[in-house]
């Protein structure tokens, strides 16, 4: 929650977990939602940082005990949040995090700020990654779509997938509220 707001609920606060085998040898990921310099000119760009923008970051061991140093894995243009890895296969291994992103950058400062859906189109990404090295295989890829009014720039996503089901949460409505829903 946001300095001086009603506590709320959070989701995917803690990290996300999957164990694979890579060369034959157990290994344990780890992905979260964490801030870091997105200051492409810092030596610490793509670090932890209280001052920084959220990410997805990663963690990788191969006891349990130790991990590697946690780094954001990939950093477009945009806040993510609710990051989620899975592995499949055992000969050649593959690791997949999907995530949703902001299309916009938060506004500097970036600790003073935070991220809504009210203000913010989100978008789900997919990205491959290297389960030896956790290095980006490729850029990630948008896996939304979303139907444009026709004619707009800049585009405008229109107010309905099908009649009467909105395509976005624009009103940011209320889930829960005290246990109560509406």
């Amino acid at each position: 929650s946001a300095p001086g707001e009603p506590e709320t609920a959070r989701a995917l606060g803690l990290p996300n977990l999957v164990a694979g085998a890579v060369n034959g040898q157990p290994k344990l990921f780890a992905v979260w939602q964490e801030r870091v310099d997105v200051n492409p000119a810092s030596s610490r760009f793509g670090f932890p940082s209280a001052t920084g923008s959220p990410r997805a970051v990663l963690s990788m061991s191969t006891d349990g005990f130790r991990w590697t140093e946690r780094r954001a894995v990939d950093i477009p243009s945009g806040p993510q949040v609710q990051p989620v890895l899975s592995i499949s296969g055992r000969t050649n291994p593959q690791l997949l995090l999907a995530y949703y992103q902001a299309r916009k950058e938060l506004n500097w400062p970036f600790e003073l700020n935070f991220i809504s859906g009210i203000d913010r189109q989100m978008d789900l990404r997919v990205a491959r990654i290297n389960p030896v090295t956790g290095a980006l295989i490729s850029p990630s890829v948008q896996v939304s779509q979303y139907s444009l009014k026709a004619n707009t720039n800049p585009p405008q996503i229109l107010d309905t997938a099908a009649p009467g089901v909105p395509q976005a949460n624009f009103e940011n409505l209320t889930v829960y509220e005290r246990g109560n829903s509406g």
